[in-house]
């Protein structure tokens, strides 16, 4: 049998520490759908889903 456990917690930051962890959020949410429209797009044109590495040329760019 499997056990599945979840545990909850709230981290205690500072109002800067706040803004910055939300700012990383957002850009990791921004990196995220950039990419995934571009692999939707990329297979609905009936082409190759781009591999990690190739996605990862295109961070600077972004």
């Amino acid at each position: 049998m499997k056990i599945l456990k979840a545990y909850k917690f709230r981290l205690e930051t500072t109002p800067e520490q706040h803004e910055r962890l939300m700012q990383l959020c957002g850009t990791a949410r921004f990196v995220w759908n950039k990419a995934l429209e571009i692999c939707n797009q990329k297979q609905e044109a009936g082409g190759k889903i781009p591999t990690a590495y190739t996605m990862t040329k295109w961070l600077p760019i972004w």
